[in-house]
């Protein structure tokens, strides 16, 4: 039986159908970063083999690779309507700033598509 999509995991979806449909030149990407179910020796093995791979946790959600103004890319971390952020998102999103990007967490496909469109207006 298949399990049913979180509010989360729509919202990802939907966000990355916008961007690749409204900017398909844009190079939009996300990395795969969330855990895995299974006992718990699968979930440490695939947790440390990731770790030794180069995973980074809090990385955001999407990623958008094309510089806009004074910005190298933009990165969005998205959450449900009532999702918490972490402290490892929270993290990555300061020091992705300080870098010279531009961060975001959006709750809802109008704020992304606002976002996006906003950044990218001049840009394409």
């Amino acid at each position: 039986m298949r399990k049913r999509l979180t509010e989360e995991e729509r919202l990802q979806i939907s966000s990355m159908r916008y961007i690749r449909y409204q900017y398909p030149k844009v190079i939009s990407f996300h990395v795969r970063n969330e855990g895995i179910s299974g006992s718990k020796g699968q979930r440490m093995a695939y947790g440390s083999k990731s770790k030794q791979m180069g995973v980074l946790a809090g990385v955001s959600d999407i990623i958008i690779l094309q510089p806009s103004g004074d910005y190298h890319g933009l990165l969005i971390e998205l959450k449900a309507k009532k999702g918490r952020v972490q402290p490892t998102q929270t993290v990555f999103l300061e020091r992705a700033q300080n870098a010279g990007y531009k961060t975001a967490i959006c709750r809802e496909l109008d704020e992304v598509v606002a976002l996006v469109d906003e950044y990218l207006q001049n840009n394409t």
